[in-house]
């Protein structure tokens, strides 16, 4: 069974959630009327140039890739923490800054479906979402807005490619070589979707 892939990365909206209000409102559902449009991969100021802390980004698509297998949403990079809901039903979340994630969305995912996507990070000593900056991996980032010499500026959203996956039921979920020649060492995972052995 080949595997199907679909880029999603045109018509994303997004919203800023100062109050940290959106979960209890239903952004997950539809954003609010100050939502804008957004570019994924693209990070929250790219769109909302004072917006820190929180942020909501939201796609409408389709599900146009062939019948059977498992359907993956596989996120190349988002920061810090990151909670993805699809149809309204959370499916999962990560922390991090720079290593991608993958959440299997099969039971949920529909033809018409609605993935909403939302990002938080510390952007001082303040707490949001139980971290200060100083508790988290920022590499050279700089708490507050300034930039000096070596410093990035405080970053935070969905910094790589979105993409919706048709894998097998059982597919190889990571695979890892060490080595070459005779002396390589090879690990792989394995998933099994399937029905169970009998």
């Amino acid at each position: 069974m080949q595997t199907d892939r679909m880029l999603l990365q045109e018509n994303w909206r997004i919203a800023h959630d100062p109050q940290d209000i959106g979960r209890e409102e239903g952004w997950m559902q539809a954003l609010p009327d100050t939502a804008v449009a957004a570019r994924v991969p693209g990070w929250v100021h790219l769109s909302l140039p004072d917006a820190f802390g929180i942020a909501w980004y939201q796609v409408r698509f389709q599900d146009s890739l062939r019948e059977g297998g498992r359907r993956l949403l596989r996120f190349a990079c988002a920061t810090y923490l990151t909670q993805v809901y699809l149809n309204g039903q959370l499916v999962g979340e990560h922390r991090g800054c720079e290593d991608p994630f993958v959440f299997d969305v099969t039971e949920v995912i529909a033809r018409d479906n609605c993935l909403s996507v939302r990002v938080s990070k510390p952007y001082g000593d303040e707490l949001v979402d139980g971290y200060r900056f100083g508790e988290i991996p920022h590499r050279n980032e700089r708490k507050d807005c300034g930039l000096t010499p070596g410093s990035c500026f405080n970053t935070f959203g969905i910094g790589g490619k979105v993409e919706l996956l048709r894998v097998p039921d059982v597919y190889i979920e990571d695979l890892y070589v060490c080595g070459e020649g005779d002396e390589a060492v090879i690990c792989a995972t394995v998933a099994n979707c399937g029905p169970a052995c009998q």
